[in-house]
């Protein structure tokens, strides 16, 4: 089938989606090229790369690339592939190196992505030139307060203004650092689910789920904290529990939907923790930043920011999830925490703690969410399967570029695919 841009719209009308934008095959295929091949993507940051020569391997798309600092500290982005028969040129996680040499012919490229020498080249005639054949870099590369961020085409809007509000979540994360630096933990968290990338982002800031479809691990931790009383106080069942938290407390947080898809919800939802920080923490935060900045900063009170359509940010805890999809039907997160430079280590032990309970694989809630995702994509394979309306809180949103309404509503999937109406259609 060949989708008009009226036919693309219309999948998405009047607040109601249909189900083939998650299930068909072609649909995905104008995703990558109209969508990821468009946007600015998160894909790192600038800790994981400390020193010229180190390089970290990721994707951008589904474009397999070399995330690296040069020899001259420069930070610079590849595909990761030899500029000769395409092979894979970079096979491990992350390391340094001084050039990087392909497995298959031995063509060897330096760190600034010329190709250096290879063998034989005699062979390839007079007209070959060394500076023809290096290594493809994306087409914009650009970075925020250490978030690395890349662009596959040409044209498009600058980092700042792509990013917009969402800047202030990132600032969330960066400024609980009392030294003003955070520095990623190099070993991620993987897990794969056999669904639509658009599920994820779909569920991430959805307040109204919570209490639903974690309800046994609320249950289990809430009997825990019972028996337990005084020792229950433990930060994951803590973080557990508050998935339990009625609609009702949902609906009083607020959320923001910003341009481009993006958005997050105002609350700190943690099993309605009382306990103030770490005291050597609050100190170190007052001693670096002054009285009045260390208490704004911590009194910030955000959930999980979305950034549309790559990754998700949660300050407080210290996260970041990078969402790359592979097919229509199958999603890979790869999550990952900092440690906020200066601070005490009980801090870091409690971002691992939220780390462990929502993005790794043997997370009870996420487990939850996995399922959900793949019923939802068989499900919605049927073609018995009607439109799925996203309509809670429809006509409630305010008419300013940033608009707050309650956290239950569904309004930050009306604008995400506003989006996806836009790049889909042919709108930058």
């Amino acid at each position: 089938m060949t989708y008009s841009a009226d036919t693309l719209a219309n999948l998405v009308r009047d607040a109601e989606i249909d189900p083939s934008v998650y299930t068909d095959p072609e649909i995905f295929e104008l995703e990558m090229e109209r969508i990821y091949d468009r946007a600015w993507l998160l894909v790192g940051h600038e800790s994981q790369i400390p020193t010229p020569g180190s390089y970290v391997t990721t994707s951008a798309g589904r474009h397999p690339i070399v995330l690296l600092r040069d020899q001259t500290g420069m930070v610079r982005a590849f595909l990761n592939r030899c500029a000769h028969r395409g092979a894979r040129l970079c096979s491990q996680d992350r390391g340094r190196a001084t050039s990087f040499v392909c497995p298959y012919h031995g063509w060897v490229f330096g760190t600034d992505g010329e190709l250096k020498s290879l063998p034989a080249p005699e062979e390839f005639g007079p007209d070959f030139h060394f500076q023809d054949w290096g290594l493809r870099p994306v087409a914009a590369l650009d970075a925020y307060r250490g978030f690395v961020f890349v662009r596959h085409a040409e044209e498009g809007p600058p980092l700042n203004e792509f990013i917009g509000d969402i800047k202030t979540s990132i600032d969330d994360l960066v400024d609980r650092a009392p030294d003003g630096e955070v520095e990623i933990c190099p070993v991620p968290a993987r897990h794969r689910y056999r669904g639509n990338w658009k599920l994820s982002f779909e569920n991430l800031n959805d307040a109204h789920h919570a209490r639903i479809a974690h309800a046994t691990s609320v249950k289990a931790a809430s009997r825990v904290i019972a028996d337990l009383g005084a020792e229950g106080r433990h930060p994951a069942l803590g973080i557990l529990k508050a998935n339990g938290m009625p609609i009702s407390q949902f609906g009083q947080l607020d959320m923001v939907t910003a341009p481009f898809g993006h958005s997050f919800i105002f609350g700190f939802i943690d099993g309605q923790r009382k306990s103030a920080f770490p005291a050597a923490y609050e100190s170190a935060m007052t001693e670096r930043k002054g009285t009045d900045e260390a208490e704004r900063i911590l009194s910030v009170n955000r959930h999980l920011s979305l950034i549309y359509p790559s990754a998700t940010i949660q300050g407080r805890f210290q996260t970041m999830r990078l969402i790359q999809p592979i097919r229509h039907d199958l999603t890979e997160s790869v999550g990952y925490v900092f440690k906020l430079k200066g601070a005490p280590p009980e801090v870091f032990e409690e971002a691992l703690h939220y780390f462990h309970v929502s993005l790794s694989p043997l997370s009870p809630v996420l487990s939850d969410d996995m399922a959900l995702y793949e019923g939802m994509q068989t499900q919605n394979t049927s073609r018995l399967a009607g439109r799925l309306p996203a309509k809670r809180w429809l006509g409630a949103e305010g008419r300013e570029t940033r608009n707050a309404e309650p956290a239950t509503s569904e309004a930050y999937i009306r604008n995400q695919f506003a989006s996806w109406t836009s790049y889909m259609c042919g709108a930058p």
